[in-house]
């Protein structure tokens, strides 16, 4: 199974995106092999990911959490 990187915004009842799905980066794919190797570039990118998520919703929510997802489970 494929491991992507999904960050989840702490958004207002009512909005209806609040996460989001990180599948590349600087134009190549950014898909994990193992659940570990992708926790393991959460972990050294930790800060980057934030800001790249903050800043994807306008500077308007917090970052909730960063997690990695199958490919194949519904986000």
């Amino acid at each position: 199974m494929n491991w992507v990187i999904v960050v989840l915004m702490m958004v207002p009842i009512g909005i209806e995106e609040n996460a989001v799905k990180i599948e590349a980066f600087n134009d190549k794919p950014l898909v994990f092999n193992s659940r570990e190797s992708c926790q393991g570039h959460i972990s050294k990118n930790f800060f980057a990911l934030k800001s790249f998520a903050f800043h994807y919703f306008d500077r308007k929510y917090p970052v909730q959490s960063i997690a990695c997802f199958g490919k194949t489970e519904s986000i």
